[in-house]
């Protein structure tokens, strides 16, 4: 069978023919560059930064006292990262294969190295640096254009400056109790808002006091606070103390110039009716068989009596501070040393001497005079001088100050 002739096509076919290749022939090209361009773009970073600008940076102190923190910026950061992983997920072509570990690393590979002076001040500059770890920056197509900033200062306040007076003129005490047992208590009444956390403390604390003793108080704080507080005081922090001077209403007398002839003669007088108490005689047994004379007694009793009794002297005794107020000791004594005579039913007597001791005389700040002259009572009692002379001087001459009082 003969092959058929092709068909010779019209000149209007020929030109619609020549424009579907022609289009064809364009849309491949279209396609080609498209899919060239998506192909070199995926061989360059997917975003450019400047990571100064990822940084936040904070002021603390005052103006010539200053400092600076710089940290990353963890919002702004976050984002960046965000950005980034979509870029690759959307990315056509993609060599490098980034997990979301590759971006976690690149984020805790970032750093702030800060380069400021030590005190800074407004107008003052300082750099800083963000670190960060290269090659997961190429990995996952971010390209650091910088990563230094020059900052200039601005913004500190100007410190409000304390001076020393204001610093303790909250500090007060209050005294109770007589010198030297006086008990002193502190009262803290700062009302100023820069002192709230300043502590004030006494050196050296003791439990009791003395007229005239001095008590320390120190002021603690630290640099720290006076640059959080933006407060400054005027003088070194090793200076910041200030004495206090114990002041008491009364204190124990300590020497027998501080009695005056008044109280000297009350004390007489009371202890006059130390021979009249129903407790008088109970020395009289002992001093007795001193004398080597047998007592009497009558219906069981005791028929003792003092009679021809008067002070032939008198002691004022100070107990040194170690031992005042401690084991029974008091902290001063006024003996008064009479001379007598006891009898008895049978008529026999006995020349004798007895103490009368008072304790702890009290001298107030007015002159006054605070004591216990109620109920004498006869301390010591003997036929012997000697023995009276031991118990009243020389057995405290070691601990005690011993002077005499002359009597009218």
């Amino acid at each position: 069978m003969a092959a058929r002739k092709k068909k010779k096509l019209k000149s209007w076919q020929r030109r619609r023919r020549k424009r579907v290749k022609l289009f064809f022939s364009l849309l491949f090209t279209v396609l080609v560059i498209v899919i060239a361009v998506i192909f070199v773009k995926s061989l360059f970073p997917y975003e450019s930064v400047d990571l100064s600008d990822y940084v936040t940076y904070t002021y603390s102190g005052y103006n010539t006292k200053g400092s600076v923190d710089a940290t990353i910026n963890e919002e702004l950061t976050s984002t960046l990262m965000q950005k980034l992983i979509k870029e690759h997920e959307k990315a056509l072509f993609n060599f490098t294969k980034c997990e979301q570990e590759d971006f976690n690393a690149f984020y805790n590979s970032l750093s702030v190295t800060v380069n400021a002076p030590e005190d800074l001040s407004n107008g003052s500059k300082y750099t800083y640096t963000v670190g960060y770890n290269k090659e997961l920056a190429k990995k996952i197509k971010l390209n650091v254009k910088n990563s230094t900033k020059e900052v200039m200062v601005s913004g500190l306040v100007t410190a409000t400056v304390i001076s020393y007076d204001t610093l303790f003129e909250g500090i007060s005490f209050s005294f109770d109790g007589v010198s030297p047992t006086i008990t002193a208590e502190m009262s803290n009444n700062t009302v100023n808002p820069y002192l709230s956390d300043v502590e004030f403390i006494i050196e050296g604390e003791k439990e009791h006091y003395a007229d005239g003793d001095v008590i320390r108080v120190k002021a603690l704080f630290d640099e720290a606070l006076c640059l959080e507080k933006h407060f400054v005081i005027d003088r070194d922090i090793s200076e910041c103390y200030k004495d206090f001077i114990v002041e008491g209403e009364s204190h124990y007398v300590n020497s027998a110039s501080e009695l005056s002839s008044d109280i000297i003669d009350r004390a007489v007088s009371a202890a006059n009716s130390a021979f009249t108490s129903k407790t008088a005689n109970e020395y009289g047994v002992r001093v007795y068989f001193e004398a080597g004379i047998a007592p009497v007694y009558v219906n069981k009793k005791s028929t003792f009596e003092w009679v021809n009794y008067g002070p032939l002297s008198a002691y004022f005794k100070v107990a040194n501070p170690d031992i005042a107020g401690k084991n029974s000791n008091n902290y001063n004594d006024l003996d008064i040393i009479y001379s007598g005579t006891l009898t008895q039913a049978d008529g026999k007597s006995v020349n004798v001497e007895a103490v009368v001791r008072f304790k702890d005389i009290i001298i107030n700040n007015d002159g006054t005079y605070t004591y216990d002259f109620s109920n004498p009572t006869i301390s010591s009692c003997s036929h012997y001088d000697s023995r009276i002379k031991k118990n009243v001087i020389t057995n405290y001459e070691k601990n005690w100050s011993v002077e005499k009082i002359s009597l009218k």
